[in-house]
């Protein structure tokens, strides 16, 4: 257990599944859940894990290691073509440095910014969300009164709480972690609720009253349309799984727009179109799983030829000391010195003591 506590210092208390029969913890700085079982805590694949890498995200390093080339290239350029007699060119090399020191995390400020904005109007609505289930009418009333400070994201809180009272909605549960056995994935919900159907015919097509509906919020300023489709598609899985007399009939993504705080709805409605997610989500846990197969049977054979690698030196450092051990330049052999474990010497300091102690 101290080794499980070393290695995950954060994780959290056990989340209880399929009757209290299946207990799952989360760590959240290594990401990463966790199943107890006889044998000890056991990886459990998380549903976001798998889309981030199917998505492109395993090339974020690749991304950046070819900014970093541009910006060499960039000033290398500069120092080639425009570098005056006096060793400037309207800018000192230092403070050319400087700059594209800055350009670097220019990208980086403006999603930690955007994030910001999501992930900030997200929380107020979730907050919405669990007062309500709560009943808590007084944190309700001070929610809607004291919205995000940041326009942007008040302006999605106001869509999204508009959105809400056009669909009647009534929350059943906010941010409700799943779990599959059957696929071995788990996730957070963000929201499942009873849904009827608004009267623009663009969101709902197909007038209904009183659904069991996903809804999930994405703070993203574009549409990734195939994470966000799988995503919902084995949440609604696996909470069918868990209880199967309770399914969740519909899934609405709201995009909350993290630079023009913009609002829109898209409704995936029926079961055609979650067994399509669905089966695409389990199409990308393949693809993900064979990586990490692969990955880590190449990762052994690494780990094996640098074993061998590092063996073959000590192996060559050995005999290189059996020559001529590094004692072997000041030792004047006044009395016999163990070069090795074995309490031998080496061959420069067996004839240093013999030719010192022949001619005594």
């Amino acid at each position: 257990m101290s080794l499980i506590i070393k290695k995950y210092p954060d994780l959290g208390a056990a989340h209880w599944f399929y009757n209290n029969t299946v207990a799952l913890r989360f760590s959240p700085s290594r990401w990463e859940w966790l199943r107890e079982a006889p044998e000890g805590l056991l990886h459990v694949d998380g549903v976001t894990t798998v889309l981030k890498f199917c998505d492109g995200s395993a090339l974020t390093p690749l991304i950046n290691w070819s900014i970093r080339q541009g910006f060499e290239k960039f000033k290398r350029l500069m120092m080639e073509r425009h570098l005056g007699p006096n060793l400037a060119f309207e800018l000192w090399e230092s403070e050319l440095d400087a700059l594209i020191k800055e350009g670097k995390q220019a990208a980086r400020e403006k999603l930690e910014d955007a994030g910001m904005c999501g992930s900030m109007a997200h929380a107020h609505l979730e907050k919405v969300a669990k007062a309500t289930l709560v009943r808590d009418s007084r944190r309700l009333e001070e929610l809607i009164a004291l919205l995000p400070p940041d326009p942007r994201a008040e302006s999605c809180v106001i869509a999204g709480i508009l959105w809400c009272v056009e669909h009647d909605i009534e929350w059943i549960h906010s941010e409700r972690p799943v779990y599959s056995q059957i696929h071995n994935v788990c996730g957070t919900i963000d929201n499942i609720a009873w849904a009827s159907s608004c009267q623009n015919p663009r969101c709902c097509p197909t007038p209904f009253t009183r659904r069991r509906v996903q809804v999930d919020y994405k703070s993203s300023n574009s549409l990734r349309g195939w994470s966000y489709c799988c995503q919902t598609g084995i949440y609604t899985a696996c909470w069918g799984e868990e209880f199967p007399e309770q399914p969740i009939e519909d899934r609405f993504i709201l995009m909350l727009d993290k630079e023009t705080a913009e609002f829109e709805a898209f409704h995936l409605e029926g079961p055609e179109l979650q067994a399509q997610d669905l089966s695409a989500y389990l199409d990308a846990l393949a693809c993900y799983r064979s990586h990490k197969a692969v990955q880590a049977r190449m990762d052994a054979v690494s780990a094996q030829r640098r074993e061998y690698e590092k063996a073959e030196r000590a192996a060559a450092r050995e005999a290189a000391h059996r020559i001529a051990c590094p004692k072997s330049k000041t030792y004047v052999g006044a009395r016999m010195t163990k070069c090795f474990e074995d309490g031998t010497q080496c061959e420069a300091c067996d004839k240093i003591y013999r030719e010192k102690h022949e001619k005594t």
